[in-house]
């Protein structure tokens, strides 16, 4: 989002490309162009498909993964299965996971054992640390973002800075309880990032944090509630913000172009409108708002549900995050479809879109229209590709409920503020000067 210079989704910036994707180096690795990671690094073809291992535990050997033994040789130099696991090792596909470590736990779908990064989440934990209701002032700073939870279950509060800027906080807080807020003042000169809800965020009994949103456990962070500077890898709905950019503006949305999690709703205060006639009404100084119904408003391919309660829809997925899960795909065959057809992928969820006119000729946003008079609908074949790069060419979902719709309208349909794909520049993207912020989660509608 952010057009332009702004965007802190495209391959700029602190991420790089791989294949169709882009992707975050300290949460993942590009192997042979695919996506593994950053603990399992390697990825092998094996007969059912691409499996991210550890190069220091096992090889690739004819198309399946063979554990290294104590000598650092492969147990067997002609192995042809998974079923070769070092002692106390389980199983998981082509895969071994040591239970010791605790850093991948194995997820059963129709088409078979998929290994998942992390521990396994579970209802039966308990709740994540929450923040003394005593403690309603963090850090000091001349900009504040007041966090308000209007939910009726807990958050847990998640940063990250734009381009490996380090996050206030280190890029976590507590959870907040419903009803409970809290003042963040943010130093300079941290002017570019994002906040992001957490939910039903577990503690294990090694003291490592799961949620089922928002969730940005990683072996570098200690799976801890601080995020350390990393993105959370499972989708949640998002607030972005540039401050003190160009001229001295604050930019700022609400995206759900990776997914929606839970209603966000941001208000200014404290600040002046930008002198600029050509900003739209509502967008100087404005107050978006994002509120969705995840169980009965997303398609059945981008539902992502509890995983002791498969009834209960926690999280819609955005398209490009679904065609690139792993799990999403196994669950949902129309997305590996879309994921084994290259052109299809790049469409949904490659790079090409990554920058407003990049290098290889992707002219996407509408505001690239105003300043070049370029036509974001202009086919790519016209310049050597074999698509066009823009929402409305994305295929409808299979859901009949859907069936009428592309996949971005199913998010701006519901949050015609937030950002529904990379570049919904024009009818998503606020702008303020000298701004103090106040982001409300579950707002009222």
């Amino acid at each position: 989002m952010f057009g332009s210079s702004f965007n802190l989704r495209d391959c700029g910036g602190s991420l790089q490309s791989c294949g169709s994707a882009c992707f975050d180096a300290s949460v993942s690795v590009c192997s042979n162009g695919q996506l593994c990671p950053i603990a399992t690094p390697s990825a092998c073809q094996t007969t059912t498909g691409v499996a991210c291992f550890d190069p220091t535990k096992f090889n690739c050997v004819n198309s399946a993964l063979d554990p290294i033994n104590s000598s650092g040789t492969s147990s067997s130099s002609n192995a042809t299965s998974t079923g070769s696991c070092a002692p106390g090792d389980i199983p998981c596909g082509d895969a071994c996971i040591d239970p010791t470590e605790n850093l991948y736990h194995c997820v059963q779908t129709p088409s078979g054992p998929i290994l998942a990064q992390g521990p396994a989440w579970s209802s039966s934990l308990p709740l994540a640390p929450m923040l003394p209701s005593s403690t309603t002032i963090l850090g000091s700073g001349p900009r504040t973002f007041k966090l308000v939870n209007n939910c009726k279950f807990e958050v847990w509060p998640a940063l990250q800075g734009a381009g490996g800027t380090t996050p206030p906080f280190n890029g976590g807080i507590q959870g907040l309880s419903p009803g409970q807020s809290v003042t963040l003042n943010f130093p300079d000169p941290f002017l570019s990032g994002r906040i992001w809800p957490r939910t039903d965020c577990r503690q294990d009994s090694q003291g490592q944090i799961l949620c089922l949103t928002g969730d940005c456990g990683a072996k570098q962070n200690n799976y801890g509630i601080e995020c350390g500077g990393l993105s959370n890898r499972i989708p949640a709905t998002l607030l972005e913000f540039s401050l003190d950019a160009s001229g001295g503006k604050d930019y700022y949305d609400i995206s759900a172009v990776d997914g929606f999690s839970i209603g966000i709703g941001v208000s200014v205060s404290g600040g002046t409108k930008v002198n600029d006639p050509s900003i739209p009404v509502g967008f100087n100084c404005g107050s978006p708002v994002c509120n969705m119904d995840v169980s009965n408003d997303c398609p059945n391919e981008l539902k992502s549900n509890d995983p002791t309660q498969s009834n209960r829809t926690v999280l819609c997925f955005g398209i490009n995050a679904a065609v690139n899960d792993d799990i999403q795909r196994a669950l949902n065959p129309i997305l590996e479809t879309y994921y084994e057809n290259s052109d299809m992928r790049d469409l949904l969820a490659g790079q090409g879109c990554g920058d407003v006119c990049s290098d290889i000729g992707y002219c996407c946003s509408i505001l690239d229209l105003r300043r070049t008079g370029t036509d974001p609908n202009t086919p790519l074949s016209e310049q050597g590709h074999g698509n066009v790069c823009l929402a409305s060419a994305w295929p409808k979902p299979t859901d009949s409920t859907f069936a009428n719709i592309e996949y971005d309208k199913v998010f701006k349909n519901q949050c015609p503020d937030a950002y529904s794909w990379q570049f919904d520049d024009e009818s998503s993207l606020f702008q303020c000067q000298n701004t103090q912020f106040e982001l409300k989660f579950c707002p009222s509608k």
